[in-house]
């Protein structure tokens, strides 16, 4: 991405539409959709609401939509009888047992992360029980966006009692789903694969009915697909450094502006939320009562621009990651990477007073950047996938104020490469601060005709292979670094959130268990012989 300036934007394009316009429109639509609360757990409900839809026609209670089509919306015309609100108050009583199963990195990114609308419910049975009484699968991603506390409470009873149980699934796939439920006469089994909403796999009383049975299938190394739904194949291959360029200078508006305004819509309001209330760290409001500020036009303080953009971006995050019942547009399968890509390009723009036009191609540049870093990294992997998103709202700002986004994107991933992902939980929006700050030096840096050096460290020739490079070590050379963070926060797992691990997890469970005990033993009497001194 070469520094072109903006004298390619205008109000309709430049007319001259790169030739894969039409495909890059599809990615997009592909991947900037609404979820609620995380989207791991939120799958894990989907697949469950699709699950008990299949249970509920084997018992002859209801109608299923899901017809098992691979990436089908599981739309449920549900029981007949239902109430005022559209939820039935008999759905799921058939229900007796529900036994999940996933992969480890599914269960690394759901076991801390607060349910939207479920009080302090979090963890995989906490989302399967609510997606199968409570979910409506025909909204995906967003199945369990109507929970009250009554139904948190059934769902509690239901788990307390030991009729949910969970396992690590060891498929080899890293983005790896499978719920079955069971009634008294019957049970359904559905399992999604690669991707929050592909659906691989349905089961009913023993008969598939979609997909098979082998593990052994596509997809194992964790790639972005393109199965998001029933629609044909999208090929990310065409998101090139260039061919973003070309597109976010020559699109128009129009055709782009219901996603653009979405994102402002919903992701601006989790920010709202996360600034006025308590939520998780609250790193949003700890950076905005911190940060410097100055005086505005009315003679009122006004936090500096980097105050700003960051304390609005953490605090959308510290919502999102405890249970603000509002929805994210999502970016690459991720609610924290939808907001970081997309409120610090809009608080910016608007700052600098650049036109909603103008903030739009922004967005664009943003979005489109960090799906062209992440694609090359894999939708769950030991990488923190903000930094991605944080990389493309540095390019996205950098091409409002003409700058080489391709320069600022180097900068943040040759400085923050190595940053890990140990679960989606309060810290992610204090790794999106310690980014942003990060991307505020790189654009400074580059006004300042200074910053990192291409072919340095990890950093290739130019802005395409430093993405190339960063996606190898995503892939493949921080394989052991996730293991030994999945193996950690198996050792954490006090609360009884899993109750059965793998034989080699369980086993470096018990010994790490051993050691805590062990040490806090010896603390204790520590304190003990103090206190005696004293």
């Amino acid at each position: 991405m070469e520094d072109s300036g903006n004298e390619n934007v205008s109000g309709h394009g430049t007319g001259r539409l790169p030739p894969d316009h039409d495909e890059i429109i599809r990615i997009l639509k592909k991947e900037l959709v609404l979820s609620l609360g995380c989207t791991e757990p939120a799958a894990v409900a989907y697949a469950a609401a699709v699950a008990a839809d299949h249970l509920r026609e084997a018992c002859g209670s209801g109608k299923t939509g899901c017809s098992g089509k691979s990436g089908s919306s599981g739309k449920s015309d549900g029981p007949e009888k239902a109430d005022s609100s559209g939820k039935t108050p008999e759905a799921g009583e058939e229900i007796r047992q529900i036994v999940v199963k996933v992969s480890k990195n599914i269960f690394k990114n759901v076991r801390d992360v607060h349910i939207p609308g479920a009080g302090d419910l979090c963890g995989v049975k906490a989302a399967a029980a609510l997606g199968a009484f409570f979910g409506d699968s025909s909204e995906k991603l967003q199945a369990i966006r109507i929970i009250s506390a009554e139904d948190t409470e059934k769902c509690r009873k239901f788990i307390e009692s030991g009729n949910v149980s969970s396992e690590i699934r060891e498929s080899g796939k890293l983005f790896d789903i499978d719920v079955h439920v069971f009634s008294d006469g019957h049970d359904a089994e559905v399992r999604l694969t690669d991707d929050h909403t592909h659906i691989s796999f349905v089961a009913v009383d023993g008969k598939i009915i979609f997909g098979s049975a082998d593990d052994g299938s596509i997809g194992n190394e964790g790639v972005m697909t393109s199965s998001r739904d029933e629609d044909s194949p999208v090929d990310y291959d065409v998101l090139t450094p260039g061919k973003i360029f070309e597109f976010v200078s020559s699109v128009k508006i129009e055709d782009v502006r219901n996603l653009t305004d979405a994102q402002t819509e919903f992701n601006m309001k989790l920010s709202e939320c996360g600034l006025s209330e308590r939520y998780g760290a609250e790193v949003g409001r700890v950076c905005a009562d911190a940060g410097s500020a100055g005086t505005d036009e009315a003679g009122g303080e006004k936090p500096d621009i980097r105050t700003e953009v960051i304390s609005k971006t953490t605090a959308g995050v510290d919502a999102r990651m405890s249970g603000c019942p509002h929805p994210a547009v999502i970016n690459c399968g991720s609610g924290n990477q939808g907001i970081t890509s997309s409120v610090p390009v809009i608080v910016y723009g608007k700052r600098k007073g650049y036109s909603d036009e103008m903030i739009c191609r922004g967005l664009l540049m943003s979005d489109l950047t960090a799906i062209c870093i992440r694609q090359k990294c894999g939708i769950l992997s030991a990488c923190c996938g903000a930094v991605a998103a944080g990389a493309g709202a540095g390019a996205g700002i950098a091409y409002m104020e003409g700058l080489d986004p391709g320069k600022v994107v180097s900068y943040v991933l040759g400085t923050l490469g190595g940053m890990f992902c140990d679960g989606a939980k309060s810290s992610c929006a204090s790794k999106v601060y310690a980014i942003l700050s990060v991307v505020f030096l790189a654009l400074e840096s580059q006004k300042r005709n200074v910053g990192l050096p291409y072919g340095e460290g990890i950093l290739g020739p130019d802005f395409e292979r430093s993405v190339e490079n960063y996606g190898k070590i995503s892939k493949e050379g921080m394989k052991g670094t996730d293991d030994s963070i999945i193996e950690i926060m198996f050792s954490e797992s006090w609360h009884g959130r899993f109750q059965k691990l793998p034989a080699k997890q369980a086993a470096f469970t018990e010994t790490i268990r051993g050691i805590c005990r062990t040490t806090w033993c010896t603390y204790r009497n520590d304190q003990r012989h103090l206190q005696t001194i004293r």
